[in-house]
């Protein structure tokens, strides 16, 4: 029996704690900066939204990947942002070539555990993709935000079996257009040292928290390999 709540995933009455739980403990200076700018209650009002949109979209796409497709007039009924999600996501499905094979995958590990959206086949291979209706760019930089190279590394190591790699694909809410800086892909060896990042990460999220909550979460494996 799997069950969750903010910080953990539990097997079994046995909490995990979740991989964008591990990723909160990340300094985000645009975000901060970008708080400053409009300030904190305008921020969390926006950060709200943007998250109710995201997590729409996701159960959307879970449904349609799953034979349920949305028609008139419950098409109609949706925001426009939820619109162009979908419309972005069938974008990216045609250019990137991609079959669902299993939407909503559970991954686990003595350590921690998560949820990627889908495992999909590309010709012979494949992958994990991950939907992200926020920018996945750093606007300063245009560099993609490092959390996502640890979390798909994170989903990648969970994962029992063979994959070519992992992907973030944005699905712009805002125009509904998928364009080639929408989808960024992660394959070996960069998915090693963005694992050696998360498991650094994991390892001072359990040093700050295994007092605070439980007691016998357990500790994490110094001899986790890395290949």
């Amino acid at each position: 029996m799997i069950t969750k709540d903010n910080r953990y995933y539990y097997v079994d009455g046995k909490p995990l704690v979740r991989v964008t739980e591990v990723l909160s403990i990340l300094d985000r200076p645009g975000l901060d900066l970008w708080r400053g700018n409009i300030g904190n209650g305008e921020a969390e009002s926006r950060r709200d939204q943007a998250a109710d949109i995201g997590t729409e979209a996701h159960s959307l796409i879970h449904r349609v990947n799953n034979g349920n497709p949305i028609l008139s007039p419950e098409w109609s009924m949706l925001s426009i942002e939820l619109q162009n999600s979908l419309r972005a996501y069938k974008q990216a499905q045609a250019a990137l070539k991609f079959k669902p094979v299993q939407s909503e995958l559970f991954l686990a590990t003595i350590d921690y555990a998560g949820t990627t959206d889908c495992l999909v086949k590309i010709g012979k291979e494949h992958w994990l993709l991950d939907w992200k209706t926020g920018t996945i760019r750093d606007p300063r930089t245009h560099e993609v935000y490092p959390e996502i190279h640890f979390q798909l590394a994170a989903y990648y190591y969970a994962y029992q079996g063979t994959l070519a790699g992992c992907m973030a694909i944005r699905l712009n809410k805002d125009t509904g257009v998928f364009t080639k800086d929408d989808a960024f892909t992660i394959t070996e060896p960069q998915l090693s040292h963005a694992y050696a990042c998360f498991c650094g990460l994991l390892e001072t999220w359990y040093y700050i928290n295994k007092r605070r909550d439980y007691d016998d979460i357990g500790q994490i494996r110094h001899d986790r390999k890395i290949t």
